[in-house]
């Protein structure tokens, strides 16, 4: 009939439509990681090797840092609003699994030793802070997957991720910016909550909370 030709067509509209934009977030992905790590090779200076304080530097550490801090909250945004391929039960982690569990050697190595490097060393204490913000959305996106292998990577001692959270909050813990600092309170609470949660999962309590409204980008990001 004339309605199933339709309700066909509107289908089909509509699969199109998905693909078209699956196609265009990936590459909103593929920009976001470009270039941020592009600015990552540039090899800023770090805070022992700090520009800012030669006479012909900068007169802050606020300035000159290009689109690092830009890029940094691009990607949390984007990895706080993924929900898998389908747009159903899913996460950034089941799509992008390698940056999580890589070593330094590896290829994609330098995603988590970067984002280390914006938390802890780097000399401008917005992209410490973004930097904290995308750690703390990457836990919820281990979170979200429900896949017990991903929990693991909060869990065992040797997940490079964990280590990575690991030297992150010691850093920015001790940090003398109380608003590098308050990025550092609320990525060790998110990753607290989260081996808790683990922890009464894999005991029999398996509530299912519901995720925080406010996310640990929007916190940092004051």
């Amino acid at each position: 009939s004339s309605t199933d030709i339709t309700d066909a067509s509107e289908r089909n509209k509509l699969q199109l439509a998905a693909e078209h934009a699956q196609v265009g977030r990936r590459n909103i992905h593929a920009t976001i990681l470009l270039s941020l790590k592009s600015h990552l090779d540039m090899k800023e200076p770090s805070r022992e090797n700090n520009p800012s304080a030669a006479s012909d530097g900068a007169l802050d550490d606020t300035t000159g840092w290009r689109a690092l801090e830009t890029n940094l909250h691009a990607l949390a945004s984007y990895v706080d609003g993924c929900v898998g391929k389908n747009g159903g039960d899913g996460s950034y982690v089941n799509e992008e699994a390698a940056l999580f569990d890589s070593a330094d050697t590896d290829e994609n190595g330098w995603f988590l030793t970067g984002l280390q490097h914006c938390c802890v060393v780097h000399v401008n204490r917005h992209v410490r802070a973004a930097a904290a913000a995308v750690l703390g959305v990457l836990i919820k996106s281990c979170m979200r997957s429900r896949d017990p292998s991903h929990e693991d990577l909060l869990v065992e001692e040797d997940s490079p991720f964990r280590l990575v959270l690991k030297e992150t909050l010691k850093g920015t813990l001790a940090d003398n910016w109380s608003q590098v600092r308050m990025a550092g309170s609320v990525l060790g609470r998110r990753f607290v909550q989260a081996l808790l949660k683990i922890y009464k999962s894999r005991n029999g309590d398996d509530e299912d909370g519901e995720d925080e409204d406010l996310t640990v980008f929007e916190s940092a990001a004051g």
